[in-house]
């Protein structure tokens, strides 16, 4: 008798986020430092599959689940592709989830590379942020989220450009952008918690009204 056991995890983003089989409805609003535990992990992951020759082209919240250490755990290689690999599937066979596949993707699956999960990440990004899809013309970030910049306006335009010449070259230049935002993003909280510093009290003036 042969076997395969496997980790189960009951729990994914798509459920955290509370997506629906209807995709283009809104979502629940994830806090930035969720986001960025989420898509960091994500990312470190995809590099791994990069590195390997597969490129994944199926990346969404339901393909990423969460340990119950709060852990990303990326599933769902059914449509991943090796190096090299041509796809046999009829030729009107759309090849990638709605929304989060990337348009050439649609167009010629065999022709994809890392640009289409980097595309689809950037979805991704955009969705745990603002509840909704970057549908155009979408809103930007720095508008829907009062806690963001034009920084990461430009982070998720260049993720999701339609033509992945502009996108990110890598994963890896993906994950130091993305790390650059993290580190203004804490230095943004640290200001922001700092307690201001309280006046202190004249002590002449004050001994002079106890002597009054």
């Amino acid at each position: 008798l042969t076997f395969f056991v496997m980790e189960y995890y009951c729990n994914n983003l798509g459920l955290v986020i509370g997506e629906i089989y209807r995709v283009e409805e809104p979502s629940r609003v994830l806090s930035v430092d969720k986001a960025i535990h989420y898509i960091r992990q994500t990312l470190v992951g995809l590099s791994r599959l990069h590195e390997a020759e597969i490129i994944h082209r199926d990346i969404k919240p339901y393909n990423i689940l969460i340990t119950d250490e709060d852990r990303v755990k990326i599933t769902d290689f059914g449509l991943s592709k090796l190096r090299g690999e041509t796809f046999h599937g009829p030729p009107n066979l759309r090849v990638g989830s709605p929304y989060y596949a990337a348009p050439e993707q649609e167009e010629d699956p065999d022709q994809v590379d890392a640009r289409a999960d980097i595309y689809s990440v950037g979805v991704m990004l955009y969705r745990m942020l603002t509840g909704t899809l970057p549908i155009k013309p979408f809103k930007r970030l720095s508008r829907s989220n009062p806690d963001l910049d034009a920084d990461w306006d430009a982070f998720i335009h260049k993720a999701i450009a339609t033509d992945r010449q502009k996108r990110f070259a890598s994963v890896e230049n993906m994950l130091d952008a993305f790390d650059e935002l993290n580190l203004a993003w804490e230095e943004k909280k640290e200001k922001v918690c700092q307690m201001p510093e309280m006046p202190r009290p004249n002590r002449i003036r004050s001994q002079k009204a106890k002597k009054r």
